[in-house]
């Protein structure tokens, strides 16, 4: 198992963008999803309510599976502790989600208005 890296961002802000390598228990890349990824988000410990729900990422480099993730502003609206991963989608049915086991812990930070 590999340490989970946490990402912080400022409330309001696109930048930066959350990169990752989708990587199985073995630390290899995980094998190229047909149907995309997804990455969610919801807050510290919550179960049910996303901030991002099913939002598409981008796949940066197939032999790596480092994948991205851009902000939309209303993502980064509320500051706080959250959790992330993203979803590899094989099939409508199939997918992996990662990481496994846990999550990556983001967190917003309150910014001046």
């Amino acid at each position: 198992m590999h340490a989970i890296e946490p990402f912080q961002i400022k409330q309001g802000s696109r930048l930066p963008v959350i990169q990752r390598y989708l990587l199985d228990s073995d630390g290899r890349p995980i094998p190229v999803p047909s149907q995309g990824v997804a990455f969610h988000v919801r807050a510290s410990g919550a179960a049910g309510a996303s901030l991002v729900g099913s939002a598409l990422a981008s796949i940066v480099n197939v032999a790596s599976m480092s994948v991205v993730y851009a902000w939309d502003l209303d993502d980064t609206a509320a500051q706080g502790a959250f959790q992330g991963e993203f979803e590899a989608i094989y099939a409508p049915s199939q997918s992996m989600r990662i990481p496994d086991p846990g999550f990556i812990p983001i967190f917003i930070g309150d910014a001046v208005t």
